[in-house]
């Protein structure tokens, strides 16, 4: 599973460099402008490594506010994120017959920036930063054996995200947008509302 997510995240960027690329005549994101973007993601980063099976896929809600458009030929835009998952990670034992593990939900919340810089007519093209809180927590299911130790029962962590996306607009307020980074997956699609 981790190479056939490699080799998709390597494709996505491979054909993102194959397009001519070119400053636009305008930016299609402005100061003022709130894009309102819904996701669903594929390859969660930390039960990446995991026999895992993802019950309510990645799924995220983020605000983009246009900011300040003077600290380059972009837009600067500031905002939020609400991310969720579930799984369930499977625990292999030959020497038990019952199936067991746990099951996980995991939370974010985070401030987002995003640096607009339009480097194609059709695409708001963009790069940014999540900062925020991740909150992850375990319980058991199944029938477990007597030597069964669980790692932790709940995690807070801090987060620091990294991501690059672009959003194609099929009108002047419905766009589909896709993201590529390391958030609640390695790769986001969906659809986004300029409110």
């Amino acid at each position: 599973m981790k190479q056939k997510s490699t080799f998709t995240l390597f494709v996505v960027c491979a054909l993102a460099f194959t397009f001519p690329i070119h400053k636009a005549n305008g930016q299609l994101f402005h100061v003022g402008d709130k894009d309102l973007n819904f996701t669903i993601g594929y390859g969660t980063p930390w039960v990446f490594y995991h026999d895992y099976r993802t019950m309510l896929p990645p799924i995220a809600v983020s605000l983009d506010v246009g900011f300040r458009d003077d600290l380059g030929p972009g837009v600067l835009s500031i905002g939020g994120l609400i991310a969720a998952t579930t799984y369930k990670d499977a625990v292999i034992n030959p020497s038990w017959i019952h199936e067991y593990g746990e099951k996980s939900t995991t939370l974010i919340g985070a401030l987002r920036g995003t640096y607009h810089y339009q480097f194609f007519d059709e695409l708001d093209t963009y790069g940014g930063v999540h900062m925020g809180i991740r909150y992850e927590s375990w319980r058991d299911y199944g029938t477990t054996p007597a030597d069964y130790v669980r790692d932790f029962n709940i995690q807070i962590r801090p987060i620091f995200n990294l991501f690059v996306g672009a959003k194609y607009f099929f009108s002047d307020n419905i766009f589909i947008l896709g993201e590529v980074g390391y958030g609640i997956a390695f790769i986001n699609v969906g659809l986004g509302i300029k409110l």
